[in-house]
């Protein structure tokens, strides 16, 4: 399947993002478009919040974050341990600088996922894993592969809120090497599984709900 370049716009943040859509397909309209880059944007902006918010928190504001830290990430109800905020503030560090380069988001209907992280396996994923520091290198089904685009549904783009978990939700795939381990209820507080702390601590689903949920106070 190929795609193309349907637009490429600038966000508040200052890095740039692509979209791409199926050649000969049906992209994004005009509206969808907006809620796109506003997601994007939104996402971005949520990002180098929270990290900022990790390094130096405001006055006031610790009780809610280890809450939420407790209730997301299993940690400590007094406060995560010093490795377990190392862990969470390394990974979204690696989201962070990811995300201050070129971003490119495939858009098109999926009816079995809000979205999801293309791969390159073999040799030439390796090299353009190495190369690229876009792209990340992981195992996928065993096998070192690089990290490719973002994909989205085009249906999710309407949900604000969504739409923005989503895009987070991949970003820690692509830039943190995070798992799907599993996935939390659109309560945003309840797992479909009983996952483990360590589990937690490399979950695409707990790290796009935690900044979602801290920087909307939650």
């Amino acid at each position: 399947m190929k795609w193309g370049k349907s637009g490429s716009f600038q966000t508040a943040s200052g890095s740039k993002f692509r979209i791409k859509t199926h050649t000969g397909g049906v992209g994004p309209n005009a509206l969808e478009t907006t809620q796109l880059t506003q997601a994007v944007t939104v996402s971005q902006t949520i990002l180098l919040r929270i990290l900022a918010q990790l390094a130096w928190p405001e006055k006031g504001s610790k009780d809610a974050r280890n809450a939420r830290l407790e209730r997301l990430f299993l940690t400590d109800a007094r406060g995560p341990a010093g490795d377990a905020l190392d862990t969470i503030y390394k990974k979204l560090e690696l989201v962070v600088n990811g995300i201050k380069a070129k971003v490119n988001v495939k858009v098109a209907p999926d009816v079995n996922h809000y979205g999801y992280i293309g791969f390159m396996p073999g040799h030439l994923g390796v090299v353009r894993g190495v190369v690229s520091r876009r792209h990340n290198l992981a195992k996928v089904d065993g096998k070192l592969s690089s990290f490719c685009d973002v994909h989205i549904d085009q249906s999710t783009l309407p949900d604000t809120v969504l739409s923005v978990i989503t895009l987070i939700h991949e970003a820690t795939h692509k830039y943190a090497s995070t798992n799907d381990h599993f996935y939390l209820k659109n309560d945003g507080i309840t797992y479909d599984g009983a996952i483990t702390r360590a589990q937690a601590l490399n979950n695409a689903d707990t790290f796009a709900w935690f900044c979602y949920a801290e920087y909307d106070n939650l």
